[in-house]
């Protein structure tokens, strides 16, 4: 921020500058306000200096004109069920009956409240999971399911819903946002983007080993 001031006789201008914990300034007018908030977590100083125009002759006490704050993001979700391990599988039964489970957003602000986009898109041959998320979303594209404003970190996708998954690979996401509130959010919210593929009941024990039969 870069404001002239003109007060009787004198001409001055102030810096706005902000300060890292390491001692590295960095003046507003080279980013603005705006994008202070894309900055790291961490502790900051925002100084405001008076320098008179003519001479560059700083008007104000030196830290005088400082205070610290700090800048931090909430940690979007984190997929829990279906597994986000490799080769996870779901058992498509013909009662349909798929949970979907996430970590919640961890917070310390008193009376934050969240609400939930899952997202779910199936997969071609050579689909980027983590694309073809990110793209169905920004552009609200049909060929990905959303099931919005779920005010839980778990959905049960059940045999009363219309939506049924078919045999095959999806990919699946979890975005998150404040429904009370304006707060900054690591990925905009998004979870990292994890793949399951759903068989049916004979196409796994046809895979299971006998070691598999007597855990289960």
């Amino acid at each position: 921020m870069f404001v002239v001031w003109i007060s009787c006789c004198f001409v001055f201008f102030i810096f706005v500058f902000f300060q890292a914990e390491d001692g590295i300034r960095d003046l507003v007018r080279s980013r603005g306000l705006g994008d202070v908030y894309k900055r790291q977590d961490g502790t900051y100083t925002l100084c405001v200096d008076a320098f008179n125009f003519d001479d560059d002759e700083q008007l104000n006490i030196p830290n005088l004109g400082c205070r610290s704050f700090q800048i931090s993001y909430l940690t979007p979700p984190q997929l829990i069920k279906p597994s986000c391990s490799e080769n996870s599988t779901v058992i498509k039964n013909e009662i349909q009956n798929i949970d979907f489970v996430w970590l919640p957003v961890n917070s310390s602000v008193p009376g934050i409240q969240f609400r939930y986009d899952l997202y779910i898109v199936k997969l071609n041959e050579n689909d980027n999971p983590q694309d073809l998320i990110e793209m169905g979303i920004a552009a609200n594209s049909s060929n990905i399911l959303a099931f919005k404003d779920i005010p839980i970190n778990s959905y049960n996708l059940n045999f009363s819903n219309p939506i049924k998954l078919e045999l095959g690979k999806y990919a699946w996401a979890v975005k998150a946002r404040v429904f009370n509130g304006d707060y900054p959010m690591v990925n905009d919210g998004l979870s990292p983007v994890c793949t399951f593929e759903t068989v049916s009941y004979t196409h796994l024990r046809a895979h299971e080993t006998v070691l598999d039969l007597v855990c289960r």
